[in-house]
C-alpha cells in the first residue's frame, strides 16, 4: 500500500506482492507454509521425485485488499530426512521457450535429479539450485525473462 502510494497510482495491475512463509519446528520434521499467491514451493525427495505443496485454499497476494479480505490457511506438510524444500518467484514459472511454453520446474527437476541420481550422485542444495537455472536458461533459449529468486534447503538425512 505505502508503495502504490508512493508511486502515485501508477502501475496498479503490478500493485500486489506475492509472498510464502515457511517455518519448521525444531525437529525439522514438518514445514508449516502460509502461501499468499506465490509458487508453490517444491518438495523434492532422496529419490529424486518432486511433489508441489499447493496450499489448501487459493488466497490473492498482499496488496489486492480492494477485492475483499482473505485469511490464509497454514498448511502442514511432512519434511523428511534426506527431503529439500525449493523455493522459487515466478520469474521460473512464467520463464517461456520459442513457443510461448511456461517451464514447469515439477516436471522437469524430477527428470534432471534421476539423470544425476544414475551416476550415484545427490546433489546438494546449490547444486539443484545450479540445475535449475541452467535448464530454465536452456529452456528460454538464453533470454532472462524476468527476476528469479531462489531458496533450497536440505534436510539432513541422519
Amino acid at each position: 500500500l505505502r508503495e502504490g502510494g508512493r508511486r502515485g497510482g501508477l502501475e496498479q495491475e503490478e500493485g500486489f506482492t506475492t509472498a510464502l512463509i515457511a517455518e519448521f519446528p525444531a525437529d525439522l520434521s514438518a514445514v508449516r507454509i502460509v502461501n499468499r499467491g506465490h509458487p508453490p514451493p517444491l518438495l523434492l525427495d532422496a529419490q529424486g521425485s518432486a511433489t508441489a505443496l499447493e496450499p489448501s485454499q487459493e488466497v490473492p497476494p498482499l496488496g489486492m485488499g480492494m477485492l475483499g479480505s482473505w485469511s490464509a490457511p497454514v498448511d502442514t506438510f511432512p519434511f523428511p530426512p534426506g527431503a529439500t524444500l525449493l523455493c522459487y518467484t515466478d520469474g521460473i514459472t512464467e520463464s517461456r521457450d520459442g513457443e510461448g511454453t511456461f517451464y514447469d520446474a515439477a516436471k522437469r527437476l524430477p527428470v534432471l535429479l534421476r539423470h544425476r541420481a544414475r551416476s550415484g550422485e545427490h546433489p546438494t542444495p546449490g547444486q539443484v539450485l545450479d540445475m535449475l537455472i541452467r535448464d530454465v536458461r536452456r529452456h528460454t533459449g538464453g533470454r532472462p525473462q524476468d527476476d528469479q529468486a531462489l531458496l533450497a534447503l536440505r534436510r539432513s538425512a541422519l
